[in-house]
């Protein structure tokens, strides 16, 4: 048989209930104090500066209409710049601060991707709707492979030595051999297709 409890028990338990959420309350703001005090970091402003400084400035050549993508071969300090506005690729030196040459002729080229490894640059000369081999060392064409509409954006395929464009008003993909420029396929991807990245984590089958 279940027994009422009388005013006064009820009011006990009341109080003690309170008292426990009082506690958890105190405890929980303890822990969060001593996390603020064992990581400052997490109490700084979200909008504090990075940790960035100015290396040196480079006078580039031509005008000052629009530049796209760049790419950068780490190993030589040599950066690729694509100068859609003009329709050429520049190579500067980030080393020595100087322009090393301006490789012309690209029709409108949006994106460029350097692969060291290769000793080549790829270029998308959007305008002639071709993806451009050039040599990492002279700037001479080696290559040019046809691609759909608006080629735009490239990735690097290492695994399969391939280099992926993204057609961007075609709505595509094609897939080129990095080293010879052959077409080896496309890829339908149903709507506009602004970039592509390779990710070399998730890959595994052939």
């Amino acid at each position: 048989m279940t027994v009422p409890e009388s005013g006064h028990a009820q009011s006990r338990r009341s109080w003690g209930s309170r008292w426990v959420l009082l506690v958890a309350g105190v405890v929980v703001v303890v822990v969060v104090g001593a996390l603020l005090v064992v990581n400052p970091a997490s109490r700084q402003s979200s909008s504090s500066p990075l940790p960035l400084r100015a290396a040196g400035e480079v006078a580039l050549p031509g005008d000052g209409s629009r530049f796209d993508y760049a790419s950068l071969d780490a190993g030589r300090g040599l950066l690729f710049v694509a100068h859609l506005g003009a329709s050429e690729v520049i190579e500067v030196d980030v080393h020595a601060h100087r322009v090393v040459r301006t490789i012309p002729n690209l029709s409108q080229v949006h994106g460029v991707l350097v692969i060291p490894a290769l000793h080549r640059v790829h270029a998308t000369a959007t305008g002639d709707n071709r993806m451009v081999i050039l040599d990492e060392d002279t700037g001479k064409v080696l290559h040019q492979s046809a691609t759909g509409d608006y080629p735009d954006g490239l990735a690097y395929d290492p695994r399969r030595g391939a280099v992926w464009t993204t057609n961007e008003t075609g709505g595509s993909e094609t897939v080129i051999d990095a080293a010879t420029g052959a077409v080896r396929g496309t890829v339908e991807m149903g709507g506009d297709v602004g970039n592509v990245a390779y990710d070399p984590t998730s890959c595994c089958g052939s």
